[in-house]
């Protein structure tokens, strides 16, 4: 069995492959360049981002994540069901 390696492969990715890797919309990615958790390189006129940035910001939310739920209290967690949803009220709902 081989060893995977953590590194990423060196590679430039466009603002699009960004954009669905990570779901979001082009604003959203050019937030986050700007607001510096998102690495970013330019080549003439292209935006791009490195695959270890894409990496390392992935790892950073999994990171923060797993804090969050370390501070939650055990009570609070769920036992491997999903958490119950709740919906906003909508107007309609509401008596006259």
């Amino acid at each position: 069995m081989t060893e995977q390696s953590t590194e990423a492969v060196p590679r430039l990715n466009e603002i699009e492959d960004v954009m669905d890797r990570l779901r979001v919309r082009r604003s959203t990615v050019f937030g986050l360049v700007k607001d510096g958790k998102l690495r970013s390189v330019k080549i003439g006129a292209r935006r791009l981002i490195p695959e270890q940035a894409l990496v390392d910001f992935i790892a950073a939310l999994d990171e923060q994540a797993a804090a969050e739920r370390a501070d939650q209290p055990i009570a609070d967690q769920p036992s491997g069901a999903q958490p119950r949803r709740t919906l906003p009220r909508n107007a309609l709902d509401e008596a006259p």
